[in-house]
């Protein structure tokens, strides 16, 4: 990657959607993080881009990637934010980032808790009694997919709610994320589709 990048992240995978702009350096470091009204993805995330770059004083052309989630999550959440940053690539050019959210909500939750488990559940509901749960070995650096199973109740120590998804974290995740994607080519950018049972890249 070049010395110093910007990086702009969309979640719209739950309720409330969060965009968040990056620059990548030294360090990453946040320059700004706009939520979303809730449950208005497709009416607002534009309108929460235009908020964002105007407050970062930055523009959609400085962006060097475009970051969004691959599942699981909101079906109609995913796909809008997938139709997003598919359109951004194609006027711009720059790499598209798909991340498995679960991974991506794990690193998050070691980067800011002072607890170190050896095994990490996330999980997210699906419908009213399915709730999708993926189990992380947690390594010295990121964490190890392990399984994936769809159960009725939330399993204890399993994080659901009380962790929700934001768009910083797929930022914070993408250095150490394993289940990840980096799509260059406009051919695989534009076959490239949100897993709403998550995402399993091998």
């Amino acid at each position: 990657m070049p010395l110093k990048e910007l990086w702009l992240s969309i979640d719209l995978s739950g309720a409330r959607g969060t965009v968040a702009l990056h620059e990548q350096g030294a360090a990453l470091r946040e320059l700004g993080s706009v939520e979303l009204e809730d449950g208005r993805h497709s009416e607002g995330v534009l309108g929460a881009l235009t908020t964002l770059l105007a407050q970062t004083g930055h523009s959609l052309a400085e962006v060097d990637r475009w970051l969004t989630g691959s599942g699981p999550g909101s079906f109609t959440g995913l796909r809008v934010a997938h139709s997003v940053v598919k359109a951004f690539h194609f006027v711009s050019g720059k790499p598209v980032e798909l991340l498995d959210l679960h991974e991506a909500r794990a690193l998050a939750y070691l980067a800011q808790s002072e607890k170190r488990p050896t095994t990490l559940g996330i999980g997210t509901q699906l419908t009213r009694d399915q709730i999708l749960v993926s189990q992380f070995r947690v390594l010295e650096k990121g964490v190890e997919w392990v399984s994936e199973e769809t159960v009725p109740t939330l399993p204890e120590g399993v994080l659901l709610s009380e962790f929700p998804m934001r768009a910083s974290y797929l930022a914070q995740a993408l250095e150490l994320a394993r289940r990840r994607q980096t799509l260059t080519d406009r051919a695989a950018v534009a076959q490239a589709s949100p897993l709403y049972f998550g995402s399993r890249f091998g």
